[in-house]
């Protein structure tokens, strides 16, 4: 049962947490190399015993009855630790409607989260006739983590919202109003922060009538409304909403995930045509429309770019190896013994940083 909470069990708390909701199928990207059956026992172990970490809801998907999985408030406090910051509680109610959308946005991040794990697997060096107790002992570490210190995932939580005051009528008093992102991503070290709309196809790009606030050139109004629109004035400049909302510089860009090339190229046209009329010989932001794939490949070559040099570690390999001796050192002091013992303050995010510093 769940009483024992093994690192993988961390990290699959800390993963869920900033996915809100996951499936059978999108759960073994996470743990690459087992058996569906053995993917689905390690859920399933999650969602019982006295300390439960996931709570399971089943849905009907075009493959028939699924399962999907959230999680709990047990499992929630495990991954507020992990991340070593608060995340949004898991959902309450479970929305069938909204699932495939969600899945959607949802495979962008673990584009990102699991694109080493392939090569990790090829130097375990499995093959089909290893004995199973040795291939479980290889695969034990072997899952995605949760940590990724050189970027940011935020899946349409409240902190994502993005507030700015609109003028329906003149004379009328400015009306609140606020954007939603499917989700942000950040890169500090590239100073990017990207607004992330997946369009599933299900709704127009041009609207068709006053009330269609999901045609995409409505999203486009507001997120032009919000990015560029002058929120207050300070020392004489106009201070925008998005400044406001977000006053650490990073550069904003809107990414449109278009599910098919045909609708890409479409919208291609209708950005191009917005941008020339609302922004007469400018373009304040970057508008970007991509293919699913095509927008997690262009994130991991941000990703998967060396550190600039500014930035690069000032530890040679030897003062790392003493970096980890000492840590090590510590957790013995500490008397930190089994599965349960306690935790040291920041204890993954300094294993994490030794790791990268030993790897280079």
């Amino acid at each position: 049962m769940a009483t024992i909470i093994t690192e993988r069990d961390r990290n699959l708390c800390g993963v869920l947490g900033e996915m809100k909701w996951i499936d059978g199928k999108r759960a073994g990207q996470l743990l690459p190399g087992r058996a569906e059956a053995e993917v689905r026992s390690a859920l399933d172990r999650l969602t019982k015993g006295r300390r439960q970490l996931f709570r399971k809801e089943r849905w009907m998907s075009r493959r028939g009855m699924e399962p999907a999985y959230c999680l709990t408030d047990a499992g929630h406090l495990e991954a507020c630790q992990l991340l070593e910051r608060e995340l949004e509680p898991p959902p309450r109610e479970f929305n069938a409607q909204l699932i495939e959308h969600h899945f959607g946005v949802v495979d962008i991040y673990l584009g990102l989260l699991t694109h080493g794990l392939p090569a990790e697997l090829d130097r375990r060096r499995l093959h089909a006739g290893m004995d199973p107790a040795v291939r479980r002992k290889l695969l034990h570490d072997v899952f995605a983590r949760a940590i990724h210190p050189t970027w940011r995932w935020t899946l349409a939580a409240a902190e994502a919202r993005l507030p700015w005051r609109e003028l329906v009528q003149v004379g009328s008093p400015l009306q609140e109003r606020y954007l939603q992102p499917d989700a942000v991503l950040e890169i500090p070290r590239y100073s990017m922060r990207s607004f992330i709309e997946y369009e599933s196809g299900a709704h127009t790009i041009q609207p068709v009538g006053p009330n269609k606030p999901n045609a995409t050139t409505a999203k486009l109004n507001r997120y032009g409304d919000f990015i560029t629109g002058v929120a207050r004035v300070e020392n004489g400049r106009g201070v925008s909403w998005y400044a406001t909302k977000y006053p650490d510089r990073l550069k904003p860009e809107l990414v449109l995930v278009e599910p098919t090339e045909r609708r890409v190229a479409h919208v291609e046209q209708v950005v191009t045509q917005w941008l020339q009329q609302r922004y007469v010989g400018r373009e304040p932001f970057k508008v970007r429309v991509l293919s699913p794939a095509k927008t997690v490949a262009r994130y991991l070559k941000y990703l998967d770019a060396p550190e600039p040099r500014a930035r690069a570690a000032a530890l040679s390999e030897r003062e790392a190896a003493a970096l980890g001796e000492y840590l090590e050192g510590v957790k013995r002091l500490a008397g930190k013994a089994g599965p349960n013992a306690p935790r040291l303050p920041r204890e993954q995010s300094v294993e994490t940083l030794v790791k990268r510093l030993l790897s280079r």
